[in-house]
């Protein structure tokens, strides 16, 4: 049962290290959307000049390095085979 448990484990992380590049990937309906958005992103602009908000990048992904984000998959990744190879042992 353990490693039935430690297996699941493994392919969820496997999963999320796989999603985002694939949710990362644009098509050509929200590059009009995104082209749509543009514009009204500068007619907002233009009307609230004095809001100070931190907006999201432009591509609507999350504010960090995409370094960042390998460098935690890829610990993850070493942290679920280490655990694995102690279960197994």
């Amino acid at each position: 049962m353990k490693k039935l448990m430690l297996l699941v484990a493994m392919l969820a992380m496997a999963l999320m290290v796989a999603a985002a590049p694939a949710m990362a990937q644009n098509d050509k309906a929200a590059k009009q959307a995104q082209k749509a958005a543009k514009a009204e992103a500068k007619a907002a602009k233009a009307a609230q000049k004095g809001d100070k908000m931190k907006e999201m990048p432009k591509t609507g992904g999350v504010p960090i390095n995409a370094s960042l984000l390998g460098l935690g998959a890829g610990a993850l990744l070493v942290g679920g085979g280490l655990l694995v190879r102690k279960v197994t042992r």
